[in-house]
């Protein structure tokens, strides 16, 4: 089974592919990259990684079918004849027996039954030639983008710093190169307040008063009415994985 948060980056990322493609061949494959990331167990940062590379290389590919819309990464030679089909199984198997080479055998027995499905001819012969060509392509322009460096986080224990309450993971994912984004902290909100500020003693007691055992007053409604709206919006966007139930958030109801 497919877990929410892969699938949501997959709808997302499937949306670039042009309209050329038939959304059938592409979902069909999307779903195939996500799950062989899930059999090979690569973390999230690795599974995403391999999803966005797969559904880039495709839909470069297809853009060179159509000569319609821009690339998103590689321009390659138009080939307004080649299998739509073939294209994408090809572009996608490029880049997953280099990706995820612990289920190659599988990789390669789905890429062989896709084409087998798919009548021989020039058309064909062209769509796989144009999907290998992406494939190579993509992997060649993010050859550097693997984020291979070890861990560096050290915690800090600097009054008014945040510190995470649990091990951060995968604090090298923002080595890697960016597919569209200039760096990093381009849209990086600015530092907290400082310990002498009035906004930080503001929030401070807002979260102690709010946190306290018994309120101040008794005023128990003031937890509950800055509750719910919080609780709500955490039980929709938490991934299914995090939600043991449909009963989540009863605490704040």
């Amino acid at each position: 089974m497919i877990k929410k948060p892969l699938m949501l980056l997959i709808t997302t990322v499937g949306l670039a592919c042009p309209m050329t493609g038939r959304a059938d061949v592409v979902t069909e494959w999307n779903l195939k990259t996500a799950q062989f990331t899930l059999d090979a167990r690569l973390l999230t940062p690795d599974a995403n990684r391999v999803v966005a590379t797969t559904a880039v290389s495709v839909s470069d590919a297809l853009t060179a079918t159509a000569a319609k819309s821009s690339p998103l990464l590689v321009k390659l030679n138009p080939s307004p004849n080649a299998s739509i089909d073939a294209t994408v199984a090809a572009a996608s198997h490029g880049v997953l027996v280099k990706m995820v080479p612990a289920q190659q055998a599988a990789i390669e027995a789905t890429y062989q039954a896709a084409l087998a499905k798919i009548p021989d001819g020039a058309s064909k012969e062209s769509g796989i030639a144009l999907g290998k060509q992406a494939a190579q392509a993509v992997l060649l322009a993010r050859a550097d983008a693997d984020g291979s460096a070890s861990e560096s986080y050290r915690p800090s224990a600097t009054p008014g710093k945040y510190v995470p309450t649990i091990l951060p993971v995968a604090l090298n994912v923002p080595q890697r190169k960016l597919w569209l984004l200039a760096s990093c902290d381009q849209f990086r909100p600015g530092p907290p307040p400082t310990l002498e500020s009035a906004i930080w003693a503001r929030d401070y007691n807002e979260v102690k008063a709010l946190g306290a055992r018994t309120l101040l007053g008794g005023d128990q409604s003031r937890r509950l009415r800055s509750c719910r709206p919080l609780c709500g919006e955490h039980a929709r966007s938490r991934p299914c994985l995090q939600r043991p139930s449909d009963s989540s958030c009863r605490h704040g109801q």
